[in-house]
Formats: C-alpha cells, sequence, structure tokens
C-alpha cells in the first residue's frame, strides 16, 4: 500500500514539474499579459464610428413673376417672388397656389384659385406649349373666377417661359376643358393675348424666356 501511495505521489510530483516547465501556471487563476493571448482568441475590436459629413444642397435663386387678382377684380398684379432655379416654373406654379401674401391681401389682391387647389404633378414643357396639372379642385372654379384663376395661371407662365408660349391644362391627369376671356371653351393651349382684357397695368410679357441669375434667399420686401 505504502508503494502504490509514493508511486502516486511521485507520479503527480512529476506532472506538476513537466507542466511548470512547459509555463503552465499551477496554484490557482494567474493572469496572463496580452501580448502571451493568441490575436485568434482576443476580441474582435470595431473601428470608431463617424459621422457621415451633411451637407445642404445649394443652387441659385432666381426672381419669378406671379399673378393676383387686383382689388376691382378687372386687372391682374404682378407681385415677385424668388423661386430655386432648379425648377423656376413649378416653384413659381406652387406660390401661385399657396396664395397670398399678408402683406398683399392687405393691398386688396386676392387670388381666384381656391385655397385646396394644387399641383398634381410637375409641369412640363414641349416646343412653345407648357402642360400644367391640376388636382380637382382646379375643375370646382366656375364663372367669371374660372376665367380669372385660368388668367393667373396662364400670366404666370408666359412670365416664366415667354409669352408665345401656351398652356395646356390637365386636372389629375387628364386634359381639361378651359374658358377664354370671351367665353368660349377649348381643350387646346391657349396664351397671355386671349387674356388681354386683364393685362396689368405697364406690364410688357417678355416674347422669350427671361434671363435670370443668382439672387437672394428672402423674399423681396412685401412679395
Amino acid at each position: 500500500m505504502r508503494v502504490r501511495r509514493a508511486a502516486a505521489l511521485a507520479l503527480a510530483l512529476a506532472g506538476a514539474l513537466a507542466l511548470a516547465g512547459c509555463g503552465v501556471p499551477i496554484g490557482g487563476v494567474h493572469a496572463l499579459p496580452r501580448s502571451g493571448i493568441p490575436a485568434a482568441l482576443l476580441p474582435r475590436q470595431l473601428p470608431p464610428q463617424t459621422t457621415p459629413p451633411t451637407t445642404t444642397p445649394t443652387g441659385d435663386y432666381v426672381a419669378a413673376t406671379i399673378f393676383w387678382v387686383g382689388p376691382d377684380r378687372t386687372q391682374l398684379v404682378p407681385v415677385q417672388r424668388v423661386v430655386p432655379g432648379t425648377a423656376p416654373l413649378r416653384s413659381a406654379l406652387v406660390d401661385l397656389t399657396t396664395g397670398p401674401l399678408p402683406s398683399e391681401t392687405g393691398q386688396g389682391d386676392t387670388t381666384a384659385l381656391d385655397p385646396s387647389v394644387r399641383l398634381a404633378g410637375d409641369p412640363t414643357t414641349s416646343g412653345q406649349v407648357a402642360t400644367v396639372d391640376f388636382t380637382s379642385p382646379f375643375g370646382q372654379i366656375s364663372g367669371p373666377e374660372q376665367v380669372l384663376a385660368v388668367a393667373q395661371v396662364v400670366y404666370s407662365v408666359a412670365a416664366s417661359e415667354g409669352c408665345n408660349t401656351g398652356v395646356a391644362f390637365e386636372i389629375d391627369g387628364t386634359s381639361a376643358a378651359i374658358p377664354i376671356y370671351n367665353g368660349a371653351e377649348t381643350f387646346g393651349p391657349v396664351y397671355q393675348f386671349e387674356y388681354a382684357a386683364l393685362a396689368p397695368s405697364n406690364w410688357s410679357c417678355p416674347p422669350t424666356p427671361p434671363t435670370t441669375s443668382t439672387t437672394t434667399t428672402t423674399r423681396p420686401p412685401g412679395g
């Protein structure tokens, strides 16, 4: 029995010495330096998060003219706006559907466009014809107000694209018959001269698209 115990003790002692010789610590848990840990066992470090740079789109702004109905409702009134140069006609028509500013209504200017009228799509141009597409409330304007509303649009388009530009109207993508000043209706494009009786005083329709340059991002005073 004593021989067996002695042999077991000798075997255990030899194993411990062998482990110590291999560099494996004995006698409890020991921390290893990081340099001694295989790279495959190290936790993967993610690169620090970076915030992508944010940029604000910039572009040229140009002057545009849109038209309200004057106090006596027999004449249009031109007003100035400053719109993005990337889509000046669309921006001008959006301002037109938004309605007059308080400073403009204070001078008696109004609009024949119903407040719920909006663009149903971007205006398009082909040759010398611009097609404008409005939402269904535009088709619900009737009587003299309809003539005034059409004239406001036609003059605003002419100011942007030139007085030789015809305007075709759509309502939710469908061609719409609209009135001329003399009371007739047409599906074809209409022109500024057909509403000459409503022309503003001392205003000349540009024969060609006006040349504009970068201006400011703020509205002009009173406009």
